[in-house]
């Protein structure tokens, strides 16, 4: 498991910037309700405002459970200087689903190259979603 995590963490590290910018592009494209041309300073203003939680969501990707638990909980704490337009709420679970798919794909894509079992590092990727979604909802039910 502690070498799955880390290959997963690895994996991620390697595909963020690319998912983050497809997210961005998603979210641009909610908050306009455009189709086709985005608006690239709102596109770059959604990547900024994403940055400073990736460090976390990647340390918890290579933690053990009770440490990925705590991570998790910094990890909705991250201070963010930027203010963004704001994403409609009807959407944001839609983003946040569309980087776990981008994450799958780009994970089986390197552990394929890496010839590391990717049936196992999707069973990682599937626990940290869990996990991510875990510690939203206690957030939001004022339970964390």
């Amino acid at each position: 498991m502690e070498r799955d995590r880390a290959a997963l963490a690895a994996a991620l590290r390697e595909s963020v910037e690319r998912i983050l910018e497809q997210v961005a592009e998603e979210a641009a494209r909610a908050t306009t309700m455009a189709s086709s041309v985005l608006d690239a300073s709102l596109v770059a203003s959604y990547v900024t405002w994403m940055r400073p939680y990736v460090p976390a969501a990647l340390a918890a990707a290579a933690a053990d459970d009770a440490r990925r638990s705590a991570l998790l909980e910094q990890w909705l704490e991250t201070p963010t200087s930027q203010k963004v337009r704001p994403v409609p709420p009807v959407a944001r679970r839609g983003l946040f689903n569309l980087g776990f798919r981008l994450a799958r794909t780009s994970v089986a894509a390197y552990a394929q190259e890496n010839g590391l079992d990717a049936p196992a590092l999707d069973r990682e990727l599937a626990d940290l979603e869990s996990d991510m979604l875990a510690t939203i909802a206690r957030r939001s039910l004022g339970v964390a």
